[in-house]
Parts: structure tokens; sequence; C-alpha cells
């Protein structure tokens, strides 16, 4: 025997039309409301995608309100850092796009700040960032400048207490 309801025995089969939208109803009263879903103008898309690959979307959104962007990045549930690879999926799909590099926080104080090395610490977070700037010009020596820029960062990260 199927479910009973005011209007009386619910059909078998799918339904002829399905309405989206939200049930509303107030404790202490027998009253419910169906507010459906209002459908948008075509005339006037929800969104502009600037940038869709696999993983990522980054579209503005348009409307009567104030106009912002959003970026939607996807990763496999297995993945063993989420967080780091999301990050690092949005800079590779959103670098393009840039019209400047992300910049350091502005009331940063570094440790070292040379042109090619910047070190800073995190304090809430607890982490220090080095920041290592090599010459591309200069293929031969890019792995002997990062490895004596390690070797002063290192000797940084000895000689503090964090």
């Amino acid at each position: 025997m199927g479910k009973l309801d005011f209007y009386g025995e619910r059909p078998s089969g799918k339904p002829d039309e399905k309405v989206e939208g939200r049930l509303l109803k107030w404790k202490g009263t027998d009253y419910v409301a169906f507010e459906p879903v209002q459908k948008r103008d075509s005339d006037h898309p929800a969104r502009t995608y600037l940038k869709e690959t696999k993983h990522v979307s980054f579209y503005k959104n348009e409307g009567e309100k104030e106009n912002s962007y959003s970026l939607h990045v996807n990763v496999d549930g297995k993945s063993a850092d989420a967080p780091a690879e999301l990050l690092q999926k949005a800079a590779e799909a959103l670098k393009p796009l840039m019209k400047n590099p992300p910049q350091v926080p502005v009331n940063t104080v570094f440790i070292t700040d040379t042109e090619e090395m910047k070190v800073w610490q995190r304090k809430k977070e607890k982490k220090l960032v080095i920041q290592l700037i090599l010459d591309t010009a200069k293929p031969f020596l890019m792995t002997s400048n990062m490895l004596r820029l390690a070797q002063e960062a290192n000797k940084i990260i000895n000689s503090r207490k964090f």
C-alpha cells in the first residue's frame, strides 16, 4: 500500500514535472509554504567564464548587486596534500591572466631582504618563508647559486630561535 497525502493516493511512475524550490515550515504551527526557484533572465548570464580547464574554473559573477570573481578548483579525494594541490592548480591556471606576480604582504618584517633572497616569518602560522630568486639568463650558475642561497638560509635558521 502506497503513501497517502491530502489529495489522495500517489500515482505510480515518474512525475511529469519537477519544481525546484524550498519548503518553509514554522515551529508551533501547521503552516507550510513552498517557494519555487525563480528562473534567471536568459538575457543576463549569471557568470562569465574567464578561464576554464579540466579542474579549474575562474569566472566573473554578474548581476544587479556588486560584481565579484570566483574560483572553483577540484582535486582528487585521495590526494595526500589536498590544500597544496589546490593552490598549485589555481596558480597554474591563473598565472597567464595575472598582470603582476603575487606580492609579499606589505607589513612584512624581513629577516633577510636581498635581490636574491627574502626571508620572513609568519608568527601566527609558525612558518618561516624563504623566497629564492634565480637568474635564468645564466642557467649554468643557477644550481650553484641555489645551493649558496640554501646555505645562507640554513645559517639564518640555525642562528635564530623560532
